[in-house]
């Protein structure tokens, strides 16, 4: 895997690492958390784990999104969820099992890597990041839940809006790469009714694109234009 390191090592006892899950866990026990970690840059189509692969390492998201797919023998997929700063990739480690699923890099940015028997070993040592990832759990498991229901009932506009919006909360930007084509497979529409969709936001002022980059630029007017499921599952907290 090919990555490039920006920063090595730990962080800072008065710092945050910028990661919901890590930063539950109290600083002094997060500088020590982290003192074999890497801080690194993922760059976008970066694939950091394929269905059926053993996970040798975890990420924590601090402003990159990566995304988890689903795939057909046709080569199509879908995607199932994202994770950025709110969470982790690499649950498995946790739950157990190898993956079904690929996790890409959907918004390049950077992460913490951690080796997945040092994140094991952590785990049973910190109990305040047990507690965080547990609570992670249920939250993705209820996203799961709640893409199933969004992905039969809302429309892709609805969907296209709760996407961008929560690319920008992960993102921690209101500027993020994204091609049409790649949002096309993340809401399952077709590209020329993404097109279409995109155009209508412009048009009222609630984004601006260029080929390959999208900027949200009325939060607050897509948000009345997304389904009921940004506000349900937008992450707030890590615990």
């Amino acid at each position: 895997m090919s990555v490039a390191p920006a920063a090595k090592g730990g962080i800072d006892a008065d710092d945050t690492a910028g990661n919901e899950l890590l930063d539950a866990v109290p600083s002094p026990l997060r500088a020590r958390l982290l003192a074999d970690a890497e801080r690194i840059d993922l760059p976008r189509g970066q694939v950091l784990f394929a269905p059926g692969k053993p996970l040798t390492d975890v990420y924590f998201p601090t402003t990159c999104v990566c995304t988890f797919l689903l795939s057909l023998e046709s080569g199509q997929s879908a995607e199932t969820s994202t994770a950025g700063n709110e969470g982790m990739v690499g649950l498995h480690v946790v739950i157990g099992g190898a993956p079904n699923q690929s996790a890409m890099v959907q918004v390049p940015g950077e992460a913490w890597r951690l080796g997945a028997d040092a994140f094991r070993e952590r785990l049973d040592q910190v109990v305040e990041l047990r507690d965080a990832v547990r609570g992670y759990v249920g939250y993705v498991y209820r996203l799961a839940q709640q893409n199933s229901l969004c992905n039969a009932y809302h429309s892709v506009e609805q969907r296209l809006a709760r996407w961008l919006l929560t690319a920008r909360d992960r993102a921690r930007s209101d500027r993020f790469p994204v091609t049409q084509q790649l949002l096309s497979e993340m809401v399952a529409a077709t590209r020329p009714r993404v097109a279409e969709c995109l155009a209508r936001f412009r048009a009222v002022g609630f984004v601006a694109y260029r080929r390959g980059w999208i900027q949200v630029t009325n939060a607050d007017g897509l948000a009345k234009v997304a389904c009921e499921c940004y506000a349900l599952t937008r992450r707030e907290g890590a615990g």
